[in-house]
């Protein structure tokens, strides 16, 4: 109900934040990318992060690649500054 809701669950702080923005679903999120450049991204544009556990899926017995979907964690634009600021940085 909460993802209805365009809504995510840190998975650092626990807390519920808006993670889709104007009928976009991930308009307040960065994708979890190459080399480490979504967390200077998300820290600079002040958005939270979205990252899948694909190692975790590939352990637990799904084979379907679709099934990784399931796994998709969150961390809050809060988290990613307090963990992450000092990302952008160092770019």
């Amino acid at each position: 109900m909460i993802e209805k809701l365009d809504y995510s669950l840190c998975t650092v702080c626990r807390s519920l934040f808006k993670r889709g923005d104007g009928g976009k679903w991930g308009g307040q999120v960065v994708r979890q990318g190459s080399r480490g450049r979504h967390l200077a991204k998300a820290a600079e544009e002040e958005k939270g992060i979205v990252y899948w556990l694909d190692a975790q899926a590939e352990r637990g017995g799904t084979a379907a690649a679709n099934d990784t979907i399931y796994h998709r964690r969150y961390l809050c634009p809060d988290c990613v500054r307090a963990l992450f600021g000092g990302a952008a940085a160092n770019d």
